[in-house]
């Protein structure tokens, strides 16, 4: 199941960082890749129901929402727009978006957009989270099943040793 992951894009760089249980993959700038878990961090700290329903972020609207930190973290890193991947209450992973090459300011639109790729990158987390459960739920249940069939077998011993002993 994906654990984290977090996508970070500038004009001239990307990064792509995600990490599948044990197993990390990195791709991109190492600086990039740092400046988006500080931000990571950032988010992590705020409350629970920040992400009950995820938005893009803009910087300039970070001061509004009230998380510690995050208009800083944004602007030291040089992320424009911020979308935080959550399942339900939890953080998953992070989209920022830097400056514009051009340096003009990201329209309504491109933020709907922004704000659709995360969306479906959440739900894709979701069900790869649901299929793991799902994996560990029918393990557990095949183990279950196992003992039971031993439990049964012992239990016929038991009745099969017992009974000679009763008609003696």
């Amino acid at each position: 199941a994906l654990d984290t992951l977090r996508i970070a894009l500038r004009p001239s760089y990307s990064g792509v960082a995600l990490r599948l249980g044990s197993r990390s993959f990195h791709c991109g700038d190492s600086v990039l890749t740092r400046d988006i878990e500080t931000l990571v961090d950032v988010l992590a700290r705020a409350p629970r129901h920040a992400f009950e329903h995820p938005r893009t972020i803009r910087r300039d609207e970070a001061p509004g929402l009230g998380i510690a930190g995050l208009e800083l973290g944004m602007t030291t890193s040089a992320f424009d727009l911020a979308y935080p991947i959550a399942d339900g209450e939890t953080l998953l992973g992070l989209i920022a978006l830097g400056p514009r090459s051009d340096r003009r300011r990201w329209s309504v639109d491109e933020v709907e957009f922004c704000d659709r790729v995360g969306s479906r990158l959440a739900l894709v987390a979701a069900r790869e989270k649901l299929a793991a459960e799902v994996a560990s739920l029918r393990a557990n249940a095949a183990g279950s099943e196992r003992l039971a069939s031993v439990g049964r077998m012992a239990a016929g011993l038991a009745h099969e040793i017992r009974n000679p002993l009763v008609s003696i």
